[in-house]
């Protein structure tokens, strides 16, 4: 078994009132973690083992199952929308520090956002549904430990 060094570190909140599925794919695409589906208010953790960045694909079912697809990214954080539906961009991923176009993520459209150096993404997803579709949080993280004192 190959050693795993960890150069990423990927946390995903799912807020959409369902479960969200994990592409099988992904375990081929050099992310470690657990792959079964993410339950409502479950907090996930994947790495991407080598020097790369997140590229999140999101897609939904006839039967509006949502489904994510993790691959390594040259880009910072990668978001590509295969949903039939605009994701909006949370405002607090500008605040929290992230670069990038705050602008919706139209079907089958990217969105690139660029992470502080030294950070790595916090990712939440909302589903409101009929109230305003698909919304996401892309926030900078530090590793607990390697905060700058202040």
């Amino acid at each position: 078994m190959s050693e795993w060094v960890i150069t990423m570190k990927v946390t995903f909140l799912n807020d959409t009132q369902q479960s969200i599925c994990i592409n099988p794919a992904s375990k081929e695409n050099r992310i470690a973690g657990e792959f079964h589906e993410i339950q409502h208010a479950e907090e996930r953790v994947f790495i991407l083992s080598d020097d790369s960045f997140l590229h999140l694909t999101i897609e939904e079912n006839k039967d509006d199952i949502l489904t994510l697809t993790l691959k390594a990214s040259e880009n910072n954080v990668r978001v590509t929308n295969l949903t039939s539906r605009t994701i909006s961009i949370h405002p607090a991923t500008f605040i929290h520090g992230c670069h990038g176009i705050d602008m919706p993520i139209s079907p089958k459209e990217d969105a690139i956002f660029l992470l502080p150096e030294g950070t790595f993404p916090w990712v939440k997803m909302w589903d409101y549904k009929e109230r305003g579709g698909l919304q996401i949080l892309v926030s900078p993280e530090k590793e607990k430990g390697h905060e700058e004192e202040n």
